[in-house]
């Protein structure tokens, strides 16, 4: 019995877990140059494929690989997996020269860097962010 209670404990709390972090929001500060971005653009920024955005060279930050939020970004967002995305981003870099993404440890680590520069965009659980200021949500 006790062992039934314990497993559903854990099922419980990794649902929670679940729920809680359903909601991720792309964020930047509040001098980035535009208020909003649709999804596509995202992707875009995430794969490269949009460097500039009026003027500005946006630099967009990840987060390490074995996150909760890495995955669930890459999946409704890029739609990716994490191999996938790797992968794609070894042959950008060799054929094309360019960038990936800066990751970043935590939510706390993306949300300092927007803070302290005006290109770039990461993102976070939406409850990261509540009380931050100098953060706009994009998405």
């Amino acid at each position: 019995m006790k062992r039934i209670i314990i497993g559903l404990l854990i099922i419980l709390l990794s649902y929670t877990d679940s729920l809680a972090g359903d909601r991720i929001v792309i964020i930047a500060s509040h001098s980035f140059p535009k208020d909003s971005l649709k999804p596509s653009q995202i992707k875009e920024i995430y794969l490269g494929k949009i460097e500039i955005i009026d003027n500005i060279r946006i630099q967009s930050l990840d987060q390490r690989d074995s996150s909760l939020i890495k995955k669930d970004f890459l999946e409704k967002f890029i739609d990716f997996s994490i191999g996938d995305y790797k992968l794609y981003w070894i042959k950008k870099v060799f054929k094309e020269g360019v960038t990936p993404p800066t990751v970043k440890d935590s939510s706390e680590e993306v949300i300092r860097a927007i803070k302290e520069k005006k290109n770039y965009i990461g993102y976070v659980w939406e409850e990261e962010i509540k009380n931050i200021k100098d953060v706009k949500i994009l998405y």
